[in-house]
């Protein structure tokens, strides 16, 4: 298990829960009495039954998921909630529900998911760990698919409608001759052209960044993607024109990250 993939997953947990924060917090404050500390808030994680196969094929992902919940324990409570088999998951989440707790992360085997992506209704938000089929899906519910073309498909929505007011001219996918940076970039090329959008892809290497203001200047690109770890994104954002949009995956700015110039999906 990739730590792209745990930082993803944690970034993508983490900061939903950091929008959903203040309205976790009023309902957790209705839900007691005015003489009731409130405590933490209390996350959930769907696990498989421990020794069983999945257990051990999911443990590097639940590790990965406690390790950054260690680091916000101030504010949040990861409790376990085991699901045994995929029909018994509305059992599991209204558990959850009566012990108060806020989301539920999780689960991870796709029938699972398939299942609660299926339900009418969620008595509490579910982050699942996989991609549904389910073209209906019930509200509060959000899954992650943690391939990267799935990411990028997403990313690229988010781009494209945060360029609408103005969209003339092709994306620039900046990348280095990494293969995993050139898979990346590929990738989000490919997703551009689906949606009727063009994106040329710019192989930028730390020899070339000074040339990159002025092989830039003159040309009206919509917006940047970056393809490529932070720490060269880091390098190169500087000499990109102020006012040019620009996007990436949590490969570039994973969890704690804190370069606040690179957006994020």
């Amino acid at each position: 298990m990739s730590s792209t993939l745990l930082n993803k997953v944690c970034f993508v947990t983490l900061s939903l829960l950091s929008l959903m924060g203040q309205n976790l917090v009023n309902a957790q404050e209705a839900a007691v009495s005015p003489s009731e500390p409130t405590g933490k808030i209390k996350v959930g994680l769907m696990v498989p039954p421990q020794n069983s196969s999945l257990a051990a094929a999911t443990a590097p992902l639940i590790n990965g998921v406690e390790a950054a919940f260690k680091e916000d324990e101030d504010r949040y409570e990861l409790v376990k909630y085991e699901i045994s088999e995929s029909g018994n998951v509305l059992d599991v989440l209204n558990h959850a529900a009566d012990t108060k707790a806020m989301l539920m992360i999780g689960p991870v085997l796709k029938t699972s998911v398939d299942k609660i992506a299926s339900l009418p209704y969620l008595p509490l938000p579910v982050v699942a760990i996989n991609k549904t089929d389910s073209a209906v899906q019930p509200e509060l519910f959000m899954s992650i698919d943690v391939a990267i073309e799935s990411e990028v498909e997403q990313l690229v929505k988010v781009a494209l409608d945060n360029t609408a007011k103005n969209p003339v001219g092709a994306f620039v996918v900046l990348a280095t001759p990494n293969s995993y940076d050139e898979r990346v970039a590929r990738a989000i090329v490919q997703e551009l052209s689906k949606n009727g959008s063009v994106g040329e892809i710019r192989h930028v290497s730390t020899e070339q960044i000074s040339y990159l203001r002025t092989e830039m200047r003159g040309k009206s690109f919509r917006g940047a993607f970056f393809a490529m770890n932070p720490q060269q994104a880091s390098l190169i954002r500087p000499y990109l024109p102020p006012e040019l949009p620009v996007f990436g995956t949590s490969y570039t700015n994973p969890y704690r990250t804190n370069d606040v110039m690179t957006s994020q999906t």
